[in-house]
C-alpha cells in the first residue's frame, strides 16, 4: 500500500486509509507505539490498548456516531457557540 506524507503544521503525517483504520481495528484519538529499525529501515506502528477495550466503545458504536456528527454538523457547530 502506498501511502502519501503530507505537511500538517511544523509536522508530517501519513495518511492512513479509514479501511486500513477499519481492518486493524484502530480509531483516530488511539495512542500508538512508533518503532524504527535501521537496516533495513522499515517503521512499525503498534497499538497500544485499544480505545474501544479501555472504554467499552465499539467499532459499530464509533461509525454510529460518526454518521450522527456528519448529519447534524451544522447544528453540533451552531451548539458549540454558544
Amino acid at each position: 500500500m502506498t501511502q502519501k506524507i503530507i505537511q500538517v503544521g511544523n509536522s508530517a503525517a501519513i495518511i492512513i486509509s479509514k479501511q486500513f483504520m477499519e481492518e486493524a481495528g484502530l480509531f483516530v484519538g488511539e495512542e500508538v507505539e512508533v518503532n524504527t529499525t535501521k537496516k533495513p529501515f522499515k517503521i512499525e506502528v503498534v497499538p497500544r490498548k485499544p480505545l474501544r477495550k479501555r472504554s467499552g466503545i465499539t467499532q459499530a458504536f464509533a461509525k454510529s456516531v460518526d454518521e450522527f456528527i456528519k448529519a447534524y454538523k451544522p447544528a453540533l457547530e451552531e451548539l458549540a457557540k454558544r
